[in-house]
């Protein structure tokens, strides 16, 4: 046996796993983590502002990678195709766009619009458009937020957002309003997810999101009673650059960052807070 080659190997397995363990410490460390009176510091403040908290409240916030999305490139035959299917009478106007009677469709790269006054009709619920848009729109997942106690929405819409590797990404989504003859209105916004990035950068503690969340959501909801019913990390395309609800514009790749998701009961809408800036949109 080759002593020094096995020595080699033993030390270089040595360093490696010291290296894995000094980032696991790294990561899992007090610094990134709420202690028990910053806890009971931000829930007084929470209390005292009339706001209640039935969620589990997140502790840990190590540092975090940012997400590069592609610049979205749906193609407007195969939009149709889900919408219209192989009906006759559908008009091609050019540019995306398809009207049929009285519903109409307008597909750009990064997402869709449809409207139909008249309604999809029987069959055509919001899970089974999904289904039929995943091909092209791969690991959508309803929305809870916005769900009421029996299941169904809180308003007439239904969201559905991409799961990707465990994290939501916000600003892909696909939002159904329904009435008595069915979808009327579908609104898209999509962006694949390419890569998380190499570096992490440091994100803002978790009561300090909670603080920007209850300055936001005192102009929002107006002096309405608020339950925090969900705090979660997820990923979002900044407002300033075309996210949450608007698109990516025309750029190559787009720069998703993680976002503090603060979900009120009885409400449709969410409060985001930029983990990189501690600052709510």
């Amino acid at each position: 046996m080759n002593w020094e080659k096995s020595k080699t190997v033993m030390i270089v397995m040595l360093l490696l796993t010291n290296a894995f363990l000094l980032g696991f410490a790294y990561l899992n460390s007090p610094a990134y983590t709420v202690s028990g009176d910053q806890y009971a510091a931000i829930m007084s403040v929470l209390q005292k502002n009339g706001v209640t908290m039935t969620a589990d409240f997140i502790k840990d916030s190590p540092p975090m990678p940012s997400l590069t999305l592609y610049a979205g490139s749906l193609n407007a035959g195969d939009i149709c195709g889900v919408f219209f299917g192989a009906a006759a009478g559908v008009t091609d106007a050019g540019n995306g766009v398809y009207t049929l009677g009285s519903a109409g469709l307008m597909v750009s790269g990064d997402g869709f619009v449809y409207n139909n006054p008249e309604g999809l009709g029987a069959g055509s619920g919001c899970d089974s458009v999904i289904k039929s848009l995943s091909p092209y729109l791969p690991g959508f997942a309803r929305d809870k937020t916005g769900v009421s106690a029996r299941g169904g929405p809180v308003d007439n819409t239904v969201t559905y957002r991409q799961i990707y590797k465990n994290y939501m990404i916000y600003s892909n989504y696909v939002t159904f309003t329904v009435s008595n003859n069915g979808i009327i209105r579908a609104e898209c916004s999509y962006n694949p997810p390419a890569f998380f990035g190499k570096a992490r950068g440091g994100i803002c503690s978790p009561d300090a999101a909670a603080f920007a969340f209850l300055r936001r959501a005192k102009t929002l909801y107006n002096g309405d009673q608020i339950n925090i019913s969900g705090m979660e990390l997820l990923y979002c395309v900044p407002q300033s650059d075309g996210g949450a609800q608007g698109h990516a514009g025309q750029a190559a790749t787009i720069t998703a960052a993680p976002f503090y998701r603060f979900s009120v009961s009885g409400k449709a809408d969410s409060v985001l807070v930029n983990a990189y800036t501690g600052l709510a949109q």
